[in-house]
């Protein structure tokens, strides 16, 4: 036996109450407790949808929906963290390594072009500032309008940590001067493998966060009737 709308809104209703206000984790609950209900109204013909509802919300304990709560968003952080360093190892293969090797020795390269014009770090600080911010730009303003999604918010502090590379870059810049081991110039190379791996993590987050939305739209879009925002 199929909920009705009003039915769905009335759940929908009670799980607002008590949990967060995310909404792929609320689609979660719903999902589960609406199947929940339709079960019991099925196996028992006589049994109404008021009552299926107080007796699937009894199930839940006296926690009630906070315990599957915590339950979904312990997973989800789970999930996308195994997702996430998939499609950070993903690029270790060797259809990718001729392509970082090169932006790798690009980076090379181009500092030593600069190693002798003043403030020549700082230029090249300040290109990584502002690629990285038209990334953080891009992607905030998508989030804003998904701010409610968890999956987004996950996806989104990986993307914030991907600040520790450019900040990692920068230290080795200022405390080491330019420093060489043997006549090699140990802090090029340094920053000429960071900046590889800068990109790899800004992709590999990014992918996550899409694959996330995905998701969770995928979800939204079963209960869309209640929803403008699929």
């Amino acid at each position: 036996m199929k909920l009705t709308k009003p039915q769905i809104e009335q759940v929908l209703g009670c799980i607002k109450q008590k949990c967060s206000s995310y909404i792929d984790v609320q689609m979660e609950i719903l999902d589960h407790v609406a199947t929940s209900i339709e079960e019991k109204m099925t196996v028992d013909g006589k049994l109404n949808f008021d009552d299926a509802l107080i007796k699937t919300r009894a199930s839940f304990g006296v926690m009630g929906f906070s315990v599957m709560e915590d339950a979904i968003m312990t997973g989800l952080k789970r999930k996308y963290a195994k997702l996430f360093i998939k499609n950070f190892f993903s690029f270790f293969k060797n259809k990718y390594i001729l392509l970082f090797v090169l932006i790798g020795y690009l980076s090379f390269k181009f500092q030593e072009i600069l190693a002798n014009k003043v403030d020549a770090f700082a230029i090249y600080i300040s290109m990584c500032i502002i690629v990285y911010g038209i990334v953080f730009y891009t992607l905030f303003s998508k989030a804003n309008r998904q701010k409610k999604i968890m999956a987004n918010s996950i996806s989104n502090i990986y993307l914030s940590c991907s600040g520790s590379f450019l900040l990692l870059i920068f230290a080795i810049i200022v405390k080491t001067k330019m420093l060489t081991f043997y006549g090699f110039p140990a802090t090029q190379l340094a920053i000429s493998i960071l900046i590889p791996l800068l990109l790899i993590y800004i992709i590999s987050a990014l992918k996550t966060a899409k694959i996330g939305a995905q998701e969770s739209k995928s979800l939204m879009e079963k209960y869309s009737i209640l929803f403008k925002m699929v």
